[in-house]
């Protein structure tokens, strides 16, 4: 299974708004990604600054509306926006849509300009993981943590990485460190459990997907799956098919399909009697 990375896009406060706001640089750091835009377009467009051009981008690619943010992008540009950011901000664009060399040529313009700034490195060694270049990913995750060693996605991706590169001592202690540095990435304490599974130490892997089903994150269905699988493979099928059950139920295709393959019998009725919390 390919882990979906954890795409770690420059963070804003998504809180309340405060008062009338109108400035579209206030709002958008408060998340008012609409309002930021209206107060933008109110303006005709050849009167629009070259900055504002450069705003109206960041709000369309947080919309994800990744083909309206390029163009906007070279706008800007072509409007004298000359702050070296677009590079990075435009090189984010085009990996979302797909342009990877284009993003790269992005990336190494603003990691020239700008070395000290990890993310370019995060960036970069996110396209050489989507083009399956594991090696040459994880080294520019390595200069990635040498410069900032707090960054929690790219302890992730190098975590990915590692899986992929059938290193799982590595990739569990990568997960590890990303959920120490971040305890909102409820995805990587689930993908070090999924891992442990991998390596057939069981009972960690189900201490660790029920914290994340404790946590009540959006990975619970998840969770609950592969505690299933760990419980099956333990030989604890009434368990499993608890697990399953209540997968299924939050919308799980896969549970739903191991319930009906191993827990239901030809009626499609338990095999099991459920357990009571005391049984637990």
């Amino acid at each position: 299974m390919r882990i979906p990375i954890f795409i770690f896009v420059l963070a804003v406060f998504c809180g309340p708004l405060h008062g009338q706001d109108s400035d579209p640089a206030e709002l958008y750091a408060t998340g008012a990604y609409d309002r930021a835009l209206d107060a933008i377009n109110a303006q005709a467009d050849a009167d629009i600054a070259p900055d504002l051009l450069k705003l109206k981008a960041d709000c369309l690619q947080k919309k994800d509306e990744f083909s309206k943010a390029l163009d906007h992008y070279d706008r800007a540009k072509l409007r004298g926006y000359q702050s070296e950011d677009l590079y990075i901000s435009r090189g984010i664009c085009r990996i979302s849509l797909g342009q990877y060399e284009l993003a790269r040529l992005d990336l190494i313009h603003y990691s020239g300009a700008r070395p000290g700034d990890a993310r370019s490195y995060y960036w970069l060694a996110a396209i050489e993981y989507f083009e399956m270049i594991n090696r040459r990913s994880i080294q520019l995750l390595d200069e990635c943590v040498y410069i900032d060693s707090t960054f929690a996605a790219a302890y992730f991706l190098r975590a990915a990485n590692y899986r992929e590169t059938n290193k799982p001592t590595l990739a569990v202690e990568d997960f590890m460190m990303a959920y120490a540095l971040d305890a909102s990435l409820h995805q990587a304490k689930l993908y070090e459990a999924v891992t442990m599974l991998d390596m057939e130490h069981y009972q960690n892997a189900i201490e660790l997907l029920s914290e994340v089903n404790l946590e009540g994150s959006r990975f619970n269905a998840e969770a609950l799956y592969y505690r299933g699988e760990a419980r099956y493979r333990m030989h604890d099928f009434e368990g499993a098919c608890v697990d399953w059950s209540e997968a299924a139920s939050l919308g799980d295709v896969d549970a739903a399909e191991n319930y009906r393959r191993i827990c239901a019998d030809r009626k499609g009725g338990p095999k099991f009697k459920r357990r009571t919390f005391g049984e637990f």
